[in-house]
């Protein structure tokens, strides 16, 4: 009774350090245009932030980060009509501080573009569909709505995350869990 008691607890052991060893991320942060800052695309690469978007998958409680000199540069959301416009006069939302970080809290299709007059017309300018948290798409009216208000907090500088990379948002246990685990698997069903 006691050996399979042990060997039980240390079958549970050894399954709780394997899990947290194998934990999948859940949110990203995503730095606009990749290597390049937001800027307008030079080199006659028009398509710049098109094709990085469509290099990527997006979803709810994933952020954009836009680098950009805050002298020179913002960014701003915007409607669909006005991104198809260039129209930056009634922005849904403003960042000018250089280091914005903008969080997605619901799926659907978000657009942004510099708010300095001329930049959006020089391609500047970026259009986004979020899925769903699970991986799915959002219904058909969403995809082709307004984008989403922004939510309290989300996006402003207070709330903004330093530049780090696309990193997991959950940790491993790592090799040091695992051992940890292991070891005391294996006490549990020697002793």
């Amino acid at each position: 009774m006691r050996m399979w008691l042990g060997l039980w607890l240390g079958i549970g052991f050894l399954l709780v350090s394997l899990q947290g060893s194998s934990a999948v991320a859940s949110a990203y942060e995503f730095k606009v245009g990749a290597l390049d800052a937001w800027a307008i695309p030079t080199g006659g690469r028009k398509d710049l932030y098109q094709q990085w978007v469509s290099n990527n998958t997006f979803k709810v409680g994933d952020s954009l980060l836009f680098l950009y000199p805050p002298s020179q540069d913002s960014v701003i959301q915007v409607t669909k009509e006005a991104y198809s416009r260039c129209d930056i006069s009634s922005p849904i939302t403003s960042f000018q501080d250089g280091n914005t970080a903008f969080k997605f809290s619901q799926w659907g299709s978000y657009y942004f573009t510099s708010g300095v007059p001329g930049h959006c017309e020089k391609s500047q300018k970026l259009a986004v569909l979020v899925l769903g948290a699970n991986g799915a798409f959002p219904p058909p009216d969403s995809a082709s709505a307004s984008a989403p208000a922004l939510a309290p907090g989300a996006g402003s500088p207070a709330n903004s995350v330093k530049p780090t990379s696309s990193a997991p948002t959950m940790q491993s246990a790592g090799p040091l869990g695992f051992m940890v685990g292991l070891a005391f698997g294996l006490y549990a069903l020697l002793f």
